[in-house]
């Protein structure tokens, strides 16, 4: 076989390859998920949001704006660390002209925690791929940057491809304003070993290096936000017993310390809802998320605190 014909042979296999590759890419370009679909709400909505909601999976989970007085979105997602929270509010803070409040939650691991010490640090490149927030510590030569494909990952696309590049599992209960509600049953997600199992992992992701920046940043956070005359309110999601029975208390009582020095110094609120006895098995999906009840009746609670620092702070307003 000469030359000539080994490279009209091998263009002829590999062309179908690319073929697929690139109808695969444009496929995952065009399908939704959860940052895509939050990047294009504040894209059209900014403007008109008065209580943003930030924060990781609890509070995705578990705070349903449909309950809330004013117009509020939630803006928290799986894994998500203060990082984040902070730069995705930095990127629309000009543009939310109707802003008063964020809502700053706070979980047992994120003075301790980022996105990159997580397994599901992945999701990383997706906050650069929708938002074009680069973290200092993503790696700029991953192909996960330039390629759906990589982005996505093999098994994904092969279920993808499966069900016609479908996402009713992931986005059905993605509500538009921001909330994703889990489901009510079963509660065989909840037991002592699951939640020591779960409060172990978070463990695995703290790194007390992490915690002197975070506070810095979150410092500088609420300032700014207070600058601009916008209410910070911190809160903690109610979690099931069998999580925070496990949780370090020397992290919870460092977690308090410093939410009250932040709350002090910026006239902040602090709602604790960590080990509120009012939420019971029946509210929760897992050992630390609420279900589409809870949530509905976590959002109810928070929703009459969040009205009382708002209602003197709104009638001055005006």
């Amino acid at each position: 076989m000469n030359a000539k014909t080994f490279i009209i042979r091998l263009a002829l296999f590999l062309l179908p390859l690319l073929a697929a590759y690139l109808f695969i890419e444009w496929e995952l370009s065009m399908i939704g998920n959860t940052q895509k679909l939050k990047h294009r709400y504040m894209e059209k909505n900014a403007k008109d949001v008065q209580v943003l909601i930030l924060g990781s999976s609890q509070p995705f989970f578990g705070i349903n704006p449909d309950y809330m007085t004013y117009r509020t979105y939630n803006l928290a997602g799986g894994a998500q660390s203060l990082y984040y929270d902070e730069q995705m509010t930095y990127r629309y803070l000009n543009k939310m002209q109707s802003l008063k409040c964020v809502i700053v939650p706070i979980t047992y691991f994120s003075f301790n925690y980022e996105l990159c010490d997580n397994e599901e640090k992945w999701r990383g490149y997706f906050y650069y791929k929708y938002w074009g927030i680069k973290h200092p510590e993503l790696d700029m030569y991953n192909v996960k940057l330039y390629s759906y494909s990589a982005l996505y990952g093999l098994e994904r696309i092969k279920y993808l491809v499966k069900d016609r590049f479908h996402v009713a599992d992931t986005l059905t209960n993605l509500l538009d304003n921001g909330f994703m509600a889990n489901d009510t049953l079963p509660n065989n997600n909840i037991s002592d070993s699951l939640g020591r199992a779960r409060v172990k992992l978070h463990n695995s992701m703290m790194r007390s290096s992490r915690y002197a920046n975070n506070v810095k940043q979150l410092d500088s956070f609420i300032q700014t936000l207070t600058l601009r005359n916008i209410k910070v309110i911190f809160i903690t999601v109610p979690v099931y017993k069998t999580y925070y029975q496990y949780c370090d208390p020397s992290v919870l009582e460092n977690n308090r310390e410093t939410i009250s020095m932040l709350a002090l110094k910026y006239g902040c609120s602090y709602f604790d809802y960590f080990k509120d006895t009012r939420f019971t098995k029946k509210d929760f999906w897992d050992n630390d998320h609420l279900n589409i009840n809870g949530a509905r009746k976590f959002t109810l609670l928070l929703n009459r605190q969040v009205d009382s620092v708002m209602r003197p702070y709104m009638a001055l307003a005006r």
